[in-house]
């Protein structure tokens, strides 16, 4: 057997000042218990929580209508229950229906300080019921705007910034007499369609012909998407060539602040367009990056947000260098905060504790930097497609995986026993890993091979393997090259 290699130079995550001065504001000068309200605190959101917790405050779970039973386990293997209550809001955002939900809030034996929002379920409900409550928030004239994706490019479009081509198809008939605006070049012809009120890729399809777009669209239209929206209308986008990019960003009082900056990597697998393979923290001195961030204040401007985290994507256009909004999501970065280690790391903080910081702590969030500072190192978050189907029985590879140098955290979010299905979207990755260290090309090595390792046939073991493969005697077929890079 080979020894473990060393795990050396990984950046130590540092502690937060902003953190530690808010850990004794859960109790004000009278003794009694303060607390927040969490809308659908999935994902991210259980960090948000677990956060929040860790400064003191008592933490509600508020589950509102949009967030389907099916979609509510949806967190981290790490995620902890530090919720004291859990109510459910029923309804909509009508006055008397959200009077229902804050008299209920108003009962318990708590001072509310915030509405937060914890998921994309939660956008409408948190804006409508913070700004019922007279609480921070983003009020609700633009609410139509901040969940819906046309209404945010619209919106940006008036204000003359760049915005994408699109039409908002309810049939077959609407698609067709967009599609003209994209061209008439039938083998230059891109078009992506998707739904209007999603996320993680889901029924993202890049269309290489105008049948292909009609398929697609009656495909869509009708079903109900992850997050538990009916697909009544489809986008139909002009198809952008160039980088995408992740801009997290908390506003407080209508003063914006970058907290990170990443690149996606997506690539086509199992027949997807679109599947995350890693995003990487950028520095904030590439000219691209600061272009990237003026543009993404000004989609904050548009779409109304003065408080709270967000959750842009763009993609700055090839040919002409210019950043264009995909989406803009108002709520934190999703992936079940799995990246947060990431950031803390290299920055010392993250978009987690900077929105804490911004609805429990404003002097905290007034001294941190308007954008992030230099990175104390080099890391990634890493997403592990899966490529095969059936009953899942174990997972061999990622031992070999958990020994690269940079490694510093890996998991499976599917379970030993289960039936698994091939990757096609973010809600049906295999896993993730994180990776850590001083070195930029430690870093890029161990991310080639990782996802080497992971589409090798004997990563995992499936039912119905031979026996050779379920008695872990068989090897991935990227060992004996994982072999010589643990032990460079």
């Amino acid at each position: 057997s080979r020894s473990r290699p060393r795990r050396d130079h990984v950046p130590s995550i540092p502690s937060v000042d902003s953190q530690s001065a808010s850990l004794t504001m859960g109790v004000d000068i009278v003794g009694s218990k303060k607390a927040i309200v969490i809308v659908d605190p999935i994902s991210t959101g259980a960090q948000v929580a677990s956060g929040a917790s860790d400064r003191g405050y008592a933490v509600i779970r508020l589950w509102s209508s949009d967030c389907p039973p099916e979609l509510r386990g949806h967190t981290s293997s790490v995620a902890r229950d530090v919720f004291s209550h859990t109510l459910e809001h029923v309804g909509g955002s009508a006055t008397e229906v959200l009077e229902v939900t804050a008299q209920a809030l108003l009962a318990l034996p708590y001072a509310i300080e915030a509405i937060l929002c914890g998921s994309e379920p939660g956008v409408n409900l948190s804006d409508a019921l913070s700004f019922h409550m007279g609480l921070r928030g983003n009020g609700t004239a633009l609410a139509h705007v901040r969940r819906n994706k046309f209404n945010q490019s619209e919106a940006v479009r008036d204000t003359g910034m760049r915005a994408v081509r699109q039409v908002l198809a309810k049939s077959v008939a609407e698609a067709a007499a967009f599609l003209p605006q994209l061209g008439s070049d039938v083998a230059s012809f891109r078009a992506i369609v998707k739904p209007v009120e999603s996320a993680g890729s889901e029924d993202v399809k890049l269309c290489v012909s105008h049948a292909e777009v009609f398929a697609h669209l009656t495909a869509v239209l009708g079903t109900r998407n992850a997050l538990g929206q009916d697909n009544d209308a489809v986008l139909v986008q002009e198809f952008l060539l160039g980088v995408e990019y992740i801009v997290d960003c908390v506003t407080k009082d209508g003063v914006h602040k970058c907290c990170a900056v990443w690149a996606y990597d997506k690539r086509p697998v199992n027949g997807a367009p679109f599947i995350y393979f890693g995003q990487r923290p950028l520095s904030v001195a590439d000219p691209i990056v600061r272009k990237v961030i003026v543009y993404t204040l000004g989609v904050l401007d548009a779409l109304g947000i003065s408080n709270g985290a967000t959750h842009s994507e763009m993609i700055v256009d090839a040919a002409t260098g210019e950043p264009c909004l995909v989406e803009c999501n108002c709520r934190t970065h999703g992936g079940n905060g799995e990246w947060v280690p990431v950031v803390e790391a290299l920055l010392g903080y993250s978009q987690v504790s900077a929105l804490l910081d911004a609805f429990l702590h404003p002097a905290a969030f007034d001294a941190l930097p308007a954008e992030p500072q230099p990175l104390r190192g080099s890391g990634m978050l890493v997403f592990l497609p899966n490529y095969r189907a059936g009953k899942l029985l174990a997972a061999p590879g990622l031992e070999l995986l958990q020994g690269l140098r940079s490694h510093a955290r890996s998991a499976l979010e599917v379970h030993i026993g289960s039936d698994i299905v091939k990757t096609i979207n973010v809600f049906t990755e295999l896993g993730i890993a994180v990776l850590l260290h001083e070195l930029a090309e430690v870093v890029e090595a161990d991310y080639k091979l990782l996802h080497e390792l992971c589409a090798a046939p004997n990563f995992l073991v499936m039912e119905g393997d031979s026996a050779e493969v379920a008695s872990n005697d068989a090897k991935p077929v990227a060992e004996e090259a994982a072999i010589e890079v643990l032990a460079a």
